[in-house]
């Protein structure tokens, strides 16, 4: 996405982040059926230290494992030199599952966990298991574009400034910081508001992005396809607006428009080009960032933390929109039978999610999944023969029974006492037209019951 990147080139002269080496965090969790929880983690040492595995109920080192690696975390052995960790867990509920990940914001209070939830429900004919964790993001649209427009205020936009002193004191670039503080601040949150768009509907295609930002740049003259096979050509018209702006907006001390040819070499510079009759010009533009760092109040380090505030604001805790150098692979075992998830199911109680965290921009990537576990003795006192435990069925009889907390008791106790008589005295005890009735001989033809209990 080379060309979508070189588009806001002021505010990636700011936030110019560096590469990092891939880390691959695993997880295998299984959810029993009595709430209870276990769990093995497999992530990069570097990430949490030795310390934050106290906790656990075992932990060892292991060579590092990256995806492609199918087996079960928990028949690996200790392993000598090994850069990852390995733990070991056996909770009473998902509650007490110790913590294995928190990523920190460079500068910033900001962090990135993972959040979890479940709930057991009984329905007597069955159990119902609902489970979401989420990998949390603090990006908000609101608090982002302000930070976009504190990154691109006149005197404080790094992306003219330097500009301004790489071409030296016979050059005035007021004009251009003015464009950045205005049309391409403007560019810029349209950019980014189109981009959040299309991060909260998930599973947005990569074409849909280009298709997006392109329109977008193609508004501001900017006439890009950003279409992969057009990669070239759009490099070359980027080139040629870079080379338009700087005619328009630089002028020589005496008052007059940057030459072409200056003009076209400093875009050819920003866009990426490295011809010999660059080199001159891009060791200009360094050291002019490099003195543009020097000359911050309090100096480079104080600019690195408002930057870094910056970007937390705008990127989010794991630094990118883009791409994230953290990769997650969660499996997850639980009761029953899958009937709801949006992850990928491997088996009727299986399922896994493969992300990075880039998915969690801007507001955490939820792993969902919910299961129904059917009680055989509950079903086999109630249903006819011909009732099938299909998994829409047991859905249906979910959607019966609701949230009536009265009628869940009571088919709960005809399960434990393999007994209908607790659901003929309920039955006695209500009105001919309460709710709860109602349910009950709902539930029973749809169970294709032939229990007589005097609808």
């Amino acid at each position: 996405m080379k060309a979508i990147h070189a588009i806001p080139f002021a505010v990636l002269m700011l936030f110019s982040l560096a590469g990092c080496k891939v880390g691959y965090f695993h997880t295998q969790t299984t959810w029993n059926e009595d709430g209870s929880v276990e769990r093995a983690i497999l992530q990069p040492n570097a990430r949490q230290g030795e310390g934050a595995f106290k906790e656990w109920d075992m932990y060892f080192r292991v060579k590092e494992r990256n995806f492609e690696f199918r087996g079960d975390l928990r028949k690996l052995s200790p392993e000598l030199n090994g850069e990852y960790f390995l733990a070991k867990s056996s909770s009473k509920s998902w509650k007490e599952i110790p913590d294995h990940y928190s990523k920190e914001a460079s500068d910033s209070d900001a962090t990135s966990t993972f959040a979890r939830t479940a709930t057991r429900t009984d329905y007597g004919l069955l159990i119902e298991y609902s489970w979401q964790e989420v990998l949390t993001e603090v990006v908000k649209l609101g608090d982002a574009r302000a930070a976009i427009v504190v990154a691109t205020e006149p005197g404080g936009n790094a992306a003219a400034r330097i500009v301004g002193e790489a071409l030296g004191d016979d050059y005035d670039t007021s004009k251009l910081e003015t464009w950045v503080a205005t049309e391409g601040r403007e560019w810029l949150l349209e950019l980014f508001d189109g981009v959040f768009e299309l991060a909260l509907e998930k599973d947005v295609s990569e074409e849909k992005v280009r298709e997006s930002f392109a329109r977008i740049c193609r508004k501001h003259g900017l006439k890009v396809t950003l279409k992969t096979e057009l990669e070239k050509e759009d490099s070359a018209e980027f080139i040629r607006f870079l080379t338009q702006l700087f005619t328009q907006t630089i002028r020589k001390a005496n008052g007059e428009k940057v030459d072409a040819k200056t003009a076209e070499t400093l875009a050819g510079v920003i866009g990426g080009l490295n011809e010999p009759r660059h080199e001159r010009l891009k060791s200009r533009l360094e050291e002019a960032g490099e003195n543009f760092k020097q000359a911050w109040p309090g100096g480079p380090e104080a600019l690195e933390a408002k930057t870094n505030r910056l970007a937390t604001r705008i990127f989010g805790v794991h630094g990118s929109i883009f791409d994230s150098p953290e990769s997650f692979r969660f499996q997850m075992d639980v009761p029953g039978e899958i009937v709801e998830t949006n992850g990928q199911i491997h088996s009727n109680g299986r399922v896994q999610w493969q992300f990075s965290g880039s998915d969690a921009w801007p507001s955490g990537f939820a792993m969902t999944v919910r299961s129904l576990d059917v009680q055989k003795s509950g079903v086999s006192l109630l249903a006819g023969a011909e009732f099938k435990p299909t998994r829409q069925n047991l859905v249906r009889i979910v959607e019966i029974i609701g949230d009536d907390e009265a009628l869940r008791k009571v088919l709960q106790s005809c399960r434990d006492e393999s007994s209908v008589v607790p659901l003929k005295t309920f039955l006695t005890e209500l009105p001919m037209e309460n709710a709860s009735r109602k349910r009950v001989f709902e539930l029973l033809r749809f169970l294709k019951s032939t229990l007589k209990l005097g609808e």
